[in-house]
């Protein structure tokens, strides 16, 4: 069996924690067939996970920079964290030194391009998401290359094809277009609606309740539709949004399987961010067989060519994603779409 490190910044505090979910499903994958190390951030109390990945994952120290809401809002919120920064990269470069895998995996650039080369791993992963490619693009060209010059030799695995054609004039290596592995518990729409008492139609959004989710278009396109829309999330936005959308019901943030069990109850999930790349939201949706009404961003197109189930607006705005929406509930009527496999659906 070969060794093969993932260091990742977010990964569940528990079973049910939705916070970097599809990392603790690759470091399932891995652990099948390679002796497996995880190095993630130390969480207050450890994490209560199964066997599986509870004995292969290391705790590191980082001064409460990482956590929900992401590093960036929390350090904002406290910049004095900012040193947790740096005894993270120490704690993870000191245990690859030592431990010496042959394989290195990185979640999210940054900072995974200050990981990278430690360990000397003969293969070497860093994989891209849609938040920390923005990151990176925000900043001057220059420094951009300077960055990703670190990153010689080793793969970038874009979440999305759109990441990839982004980040390809910045990178001379090697690129693929990769999902990250997701899984859902077998919920059925008819159980999960008992479970949660629901009767007619229901719309349902998750997001974290921020600006550049834009899930005040979503609340304005449901509303006086005659549907029930629940929005699963926290956020700065919250406040505003229950004000002005009293019609949603406003849910928070609540475990992954609570969560799970209101998206496969679902008669569509509705989405209206334009800043996502491979979203997982969208693919969970599929796997459980509920219908998806977006924008039509990023890697969405290609997939509603092969999948009925994704229903594409033609435009961003309200009036249009509520026509989008209402199309998908009359194809639809009570019966959800086939559902496939997230490996047929997705990526």
């Amino acid at each position: 069996m070969s060794r093969v490190a993932l260091v990742t910044t977010s990964f569940p505090s528990a079973a049910d924690d939705a916070a970097g979910h599809f990392v603790a499903s690759e470091a399932r994958h891995l652990a099948r067939e390679h002796e497996l190390l995880v190095l993630a951030p130390a969480m207050a109390g450890g994490r209560p996970l199964e066997a599986q990945l509870s004995q292969r994952l290391q705790e590191l120290p980082h001064g409460g920079v990482f956590g929900a809401g992401g590093a960036l809002a929390r350090l904002r919120q406290a910049p004095w964290r900012a040193p947790g920064l740096a005894a993270f990269l120490l704690a993870a470069r000191h245990v690859l030194e030592r431990w010496r895998p042959e394989r290195l995996i990185a979640h999210w650039l940054l900072p995974g391009l200050l990981l990278i080369d430690a360990g000397h791993a003969q293969e070497r992963e860093l994989v891209v998401h849609g938040s920390d490619a923005e990151l990176l693009l925000r900043w001057p060209p220059w420094l951009q290359r300077r960055l990703l010059l670190r990153a010689r030799g080793c793969t970038l695995r874009c979440v999305s094809s759109e990441l990839r054609a982004r980040l390809a004039p910045l990178h001379a290596g090697p690129l693929r277009v990769e999902a990250s592995p997701i899984e859902v518990p077998p919920l059925t729409r008819a159980l999960a609606r008992q479970a949660l008492g629901v009767e007619g139609r229901l719309v349902v959004s998750l997001a974290r309740l921020i600006p550049s989710k834009r899930v005040a278009v979503a609340a304005a396109a449901t509303r006086r539709l005659g549907v029930t829309h629940v929005v699963l999330g926290d956020g700065p936005e919250r406040p505003a949004l229950e004000a002005h959308y009293p019609h949603v019901r406003w849910l928070g943030h609540r475990p992954r399987e609570q969560a799970l069990t209101w998206l496969a109850a679902a008669d569509a999930l509705l989405s209206a961010s334009l800043r996502e790349g491979a979203p997982t939201v969208v693919r969970e949706a599929r796997a459980l067989a509920v219908p998806v009404v977006s924008p039509d961003v990023a890697d969405l197109a290609r997939w509603a060519r092969r999948d009925p189930g994704i229903f594409l607006s033609s435009g961003a705005d309200p009036v249009t994603l509520r026509q989008t929406l209402l199309r998908c509930l009359a194809l639809t009527s009570s019966a959800h779409l086939e559902s496939r496999p997230p490996s047929e659906v997705h990526g």
